[in-house]
């Protein structure tokens, strides 16, 4: 596949790859890949670094913040901009990726969410601009960090006492069916410029603009009959869901040190500031012949709010690295702490009816159940990167990084829809080779993840199901666990020294 997009590339600007040297040839490239962003990227929705930037970062785990010297600088530490002496254009795309996701006992006991996802992630288009100061180096960027696909089904039938005696003697039979459907979507544009104060320092800084797109169901549905003269049938029907974008601000500043031995990097990512969102939030709820207040009647709730207002927050990151040169070995450490945002509204409904009839709770509108609720902990990720030089054309480079996830349990006694759902903590393991024949890199890796969560919060149970909690079962705690498998590929092509 990556062979067929170069060969087309070459077509398109009607040159070998050999004879690309001039800025024109570089928008061709630039313009032919913004096409293809949206079908290269792959990640979790509460994770900040599932996917990294670039393919030999990709191979060191992104242990590069110290002494990255490409244009993935970017991303990782605009300081080091000001240390790339030649104009670069990037195509990066980790290719035929499988990840697997297994939610136990999900929705009751031997009642599992399971997800399996073939995909193509992530793919980053980055490039160097000329600059009339050679101390000045800008760069742009174009990336996938984040793109996440869960659609989970599970079914109980059964006999279950859920009912009275006196009123049903016996165990009801019992159906209960749940979905969750989530598709989350971020991508990443960046403008980033850095200056070389002298031999040893640099200073940079990169605009960020992230777009989010998120879109969230979840349906639960159950029934039974009364086991009585007229086999009563009693039911509910549980559905909420919510679409929306958003548009965000960051800027990331960072300071790069290099010496003979030594290279050092620290940056900075402000939390993010909004720009522009809209989103949607539906509900229903509906009951038939369901005790409530002692008493069997019909209960149903609605309401649908479209182009509301949105505010995803993204929080403080703080990163540092170090990387040591020794002989033909590199060896990089590098980590990042990300700060935490109490739970907030990502969208507030407008207050309007919502339970009918009203007086069943006339305190409890659109305003207080359709909310879309978020937060985040803080977490603090690490990655260790090696690479090896075999000989001046070829490397080996290994990676190994955590990535942890930002989910806030607090978020559980939350009222409202809260669209996140993974809560595992990842491990990365990368490792591979770069080819470097002329001005073209070719990067060649395989990538592992795996990762679990024995405290996992069930969003549905159907066991031991109850009329006053509307047919569902009590939310216990069970067990995720995720793996993915990956082959990484990547071209980067040096066009001539500023």
């Amino acid at each position: 596949m990556v062979v067929k997009i170069l060969n087309n590339l070459r077509k398109y600007c009607n040159l070998k790859f050999c004879e690309f040297s001039n800025l024109k040839i570089m928008k061709k490239i630039t313009a032919i890949l913004l096409i293809l962003t949206a079908y290269f990227a792959n990640g979790q929705d509460t994770h900040y670094q599932t996917q990294q930037f670039g393919t030999r970062s990709a191979l060191l785990g992104g242990a590069v913040v110290g002494g990255v010297r490409d244009n993935t600088a970017l991303f990782y530490n605009p300081g080091s901009l000001g240390f790339i002496d030649t104009a670069m254009v990037s195509i990066n795309a980790n290719l035929y990726k499988v990840e697997n996701i297994k939610i136990l006992n999900a929705v009751g006991e031997q009642a599992d969410f399971k997800t399996a996802n073939f995909v193509t992630v992530p793919l980053l288009i980055a490039g160097m601009l000329p600059s009339k100061n050679p101390r000045l180096k800008w760069g742009y960027g174009l990336g996938g960090p984040m793109h996440f696909t869960f659609n989970g089904n599970g079914r109980v039938d059964g006999p279950y006492s859920i009912v009275n005696d006196a009123e049903s003697p016996g165990e009801e039979n019992y159906t209960g069916q749940a979905q969750v459907k989530t598709k989350s979507n971020e991508t990443l544009a960046g403008l980033g410029l850095g200056y070389r104060l002298n031999k040893n320092w640099s200073v940079g800084l990169t605009n960020q603009i992230t777009i989010r797109s998120v879109e969230y169901t979840n349906v639960v549905l159950s029934r039974f009959y009364l086991n009585n003269q007229d086999l009563d049938l009693v039911s509910s029907n549980i559905w909420k869901s919510t679409k929306y974008n958003h548009w965000r601000y960051a800027a990331k500043i960072g300071i790069a040190y290099t010496n003979k031995n030594w290279d050092m990097g620290l940056t900075l990512t402000t939390p993010s500031v909004t720009i522009y969102g809209k989103g949607n939030v539906s509900s229903d709820i509906t009951a038939n012949d369901i005790l409530f207040n002692g008493v069997r009647r019909d209960i149903y709730a609605n309401d649908s709010q479209e182009k509301l207002k949105t505010n995803y927050k993204a929080p403080l990151k703080i990163g540092s690295g170090i990387n040591f040169r020794s002989g033909k070995s590199v060896i990089g450490i590098s980590g990042e702490y990300c700060g935490s945002v109490e739970v907030y509204d990502v969208i507030t409904a407008k207050p309007g009816a919502f339970v009918r009839p009203p007086e069943l709770a006339p305190n409890f509108g659109s305003e207080n159940y359709l909310k879309v609720k978020s937060a985040a902990k803080s977490v603090l990720n690490l990655a260790i990167g090696y690479e090896y030089k075999l000989k001046e054309t070829m490397s080996l480079m290994f990676g190994l990084r955590t990535d942890n996830s930002w989910y806030d349990s607090t978020i559980q006694s939350q009222i409202g829809i809260k669209p996140e759902i993974t809560t595992w903590d990842i491990y990365h393991f990368s490792g591979g080779v770069s080819i470097v024949k002329g001005r073209t890199t070719i990067s060649l890796g395989l990538l592992l993840g795996v990762g679990g969560d024995n405290d996992y919060y069930q969003g549905n149970n159907l066991d031991e199901p109850s009329e006053g909690n509307f047919l569902q079962g009590l939310t216990t705690i069970t067990e995720a666990k995720y793996s993915s498998f990956g082959a990484l590929v990547g071209f980067s092509f040096n066009f001539k020294k500023f």
